[in-house]
C-alpha cells in the first residue's frame, strides 16, 4: 500500500478561501475523515482519505493523506487533486506539494509525478534530504508555480503531520520574501545603474557660454535631479533594508525550524535548502553599500552644484561692484563738476552784487558814501555782497531741510546789520 499526501499552504487570515477549499475536498473525498488539529494517528491504520490542519502564523496549512494500492493509483490521485485544487492555485493557494510515502524507487515516481503533472522535466537532479534518519527526495522548491514533488520511503507520523508541513511553511514564507526581494533587487539596480549615469552627466557638465538666466535654468535643473536621485537613492535604501532585514528573520524561522526536534534536518540539506536565501541576503547587503556610497556621490554632486552657483554669483557680486564702483566715479565726477560750478556761481554773485550795491549806495547817499575812504567802502561792499551771497545759501539749505543753521543765521543777520548801520551812520559824520 502507498500513501498519497498534499499539503495546501494559504494565507491564515483567508478564511473565504479555506472554506471553499475544505469543500473541494469534501466533495471528492465523501468519506472524509477529519482529524482534530494536534491529534496523532497511526499512519499504518488509514484505511482511508484524512484531512488534518496545521496552524503556523501567518500561514495555514490543510494537510490530505489518503490510502491507494499501487503507483498507478498515486498518480491518478495526485492528478485528481491537482485537477480539484486548480482555480485556487493562482488566486488563493501560495503552495502546494504533494508526497509519495512507502516507496521503493523514489527518482522513479518522482519522474512518474512529473509526467503526470506535465512539470518541468529539465530538472534531473533530486536533492535528498534527511530528516533525522528518514531520507527524503524532492523535486521542485516551488520557485515559480508553488508545486514542489517529494517522496517519503517509509511512513513517519511526526514527520509527515507536524515536522515536515511545518518546515514546509517555514520555507514558504522564507521563499516568498526571497522572490520579493529578487524582485526589488533587480529593479533597484536598474535604477541605481540609471542613477550613476546621470550623476556623470551632471559632474561632468560645464557652464557653456549663455546668459545668466539660461545658466541658472541649467544649475536649476541639475539640482533638481541631483535632490531627485538622492531621494529614490534614499527610499532604495530603506527598501532594500527593509526587504533585507524580513528575510534574515524568515531565515532565522527557517533555520531554528529545521534544526529543532528529533527530525530535524542533516547539515547538507541545511545547506542546500537555505544557501539561496543566505545568497540573496548577501548580495542585499552588497547592494546596500553601494546605495550608501552612491547617495554620498549625490550629496557631493550637490555640493559641486553649489559651488557653481557660488562661482556665478561671486561673477554677478564682481560685476555689480565694478558696476558700483563705476556709478560711484560718475557721481564724484558729477559732484565735482557741480561744486566747480557753484563756486564759479558764487562768484558771478558776489561781483553782481558788489558791483550794484556800489552803485546803489552812491547814486542813494552821495554824502554819506563820499564820508567813507575808498578802502572803508571797498570792506563795507565786500561784506555786504559777501553776507548777501552767504544768506541765499542759508537761504536754499534750510528750504532743503537742514538743521542746525541757527547760529550762522544770526551771524550772517548780525554782519548784515553791521554794514548796514555803517552805511547809514556815514550820513551823519
Amino acid at each position: 500500500m502507498v500513501l498519497g499526501f498534499a499539503w495546501y499552504f494559504f494565507p491564515e487570515d483567508e478564511t473565504e478561501g479555506a472554506v471553499k477549499l475544505k469543500e473541494l475536498v469534501g466533495s471528492y473525498h465523501r468519506d472524509l475523515i477529519e482529524l482534530p488539529e494536534g491529534q496523532t494517528v497511526q499512519l499504518d491504520s488509514i484505511s482511508r482519505a484524512c484531512t488534518f490542519r496545521i496552524q503556523s502564523q501567518p500561514l495555514d496549512c490543510l494537510g490530505l493523506v489518503c490510502p491507494v494500492q499501487d503507483q498507478a493509483g498515486l498518480l491518478d490521485l495526485v492528478r485528481d487533486w491537482e485537477k480539484m485544487t486548480g482555480p485556487l492555485a493562482d488566486t488563493f493557494l501560495l503552495g502546494r506539494t504533494y508526497a509519495a510515502v512507502g516507496v521503493e524507487v523514489p527518482q522513479k515516481i518522482l519522474t512518474s509525478l512529473q509526467i503526470a503533472l506535465a512539470c518541468d522535466q529539465t530538472v534531473e537532479h533530486f536533492p535528498e534530504l534527511k530528516y533525522g534518519s528518514i531520507s527524503v527526495v524532492r523535486q521542485g522548491w516551488g520557485w515559480d508555480d508553488g508545486l514542489a514533488l517529494c517522496a517519503f520511503p517509509v511512513a513517519d507520523t511526526v514527520l509527515l503531520l507536524n515536522k515536515f508541513p511545518r518546515v514546509e511553511m517555514k520555507w514558504l514564507r522564507a521563499q516568498l520574501f526571497w522572490q520579493l526581494s529578487r524582485d526589488q533587487r533587480a529593479t533597484i539596480v536598474l535604477e541605481h545603474e540609471d542613477l550613476e549615469r546621470q550623476l556623470s552627466g551632471v559632474l561632468f557638465s560645464t557652464l557653456v557660454p549663455a546668459t545668466r538666466n539660461e545658466q541658472l535654468e541649467a544649475i536649476e535643473k541639475d539640482m533638481n535631479a541631483l535632490s531627485q536621485g538622492y531621494g529614490v537613492l534614499t527610499a532604495n535604501h530603506r527598501l532594500l533594508s527593509l526587504g533585507a532585514k524580513r528575510l534574515s528573520n524568515s531565515l532565522s524561522l527557517l533555520d531554528k525550524e529545521i534544526r529543532e526536534g528529533e527530525m530535524s534536518l542533516d547539515l547538507p540539506g541545511r545547506e542546500l535548502v537555505l544557501a539561496p536565501i543566505r545568497e540573496e541576503i548577501s548580495l542585499c547587503d552588497n547592494l546596500l553599500i553601494e546605495l550608501r556610497d552612491a547617495r554620498q556621490d549625490y550629496q557631493a554632486g550637490m555640493e559641486v552644484v553649489g559651488g557653481k552657483v557660488e562661482i556665478l554669483l561671486s561673477h554677478e557680486n564682481l560685476n555689480l561692484q565694478q558696476r558700483v564702483m563705476e556709478v560711484m566715479e560718475l557721481g564724484n565726477a558729477m559732484q565735482r563738476q557741480s561744486l566747480t560750478l557753484q563756486v564759479a556761481a558764487s562768484l558771478v554773485e558776489f561781483i553782481i552784487v558788489a558791483y550794484y550795491g556800489l552803485n546803489l549806495w552812491k547814486n542813494l547817499d552821495p554824502t554819506g558814501f563820499s564820508v567813507i575812504p575808498e578802502w572803508g567802502r571797498l570792506v563795507l561792499v565786500t561784506l555786504f555782497a559777501g553776507d548777501a551771497v552767504y544768506l541765499t545759501h542759508l537761504v536754499a539749505e534750510l528750504n532743503q531741510g537742514h538743521k542746525d543753521l541757527r547760529n550762522k543765521m544770526i551771524v550772517a543777520v548780525a554782519v548784515a546789520c553791521f554794514v548796514m548801520i555803517a552805511i547809514i551812520g556815514a550820513r551823519f559824520l
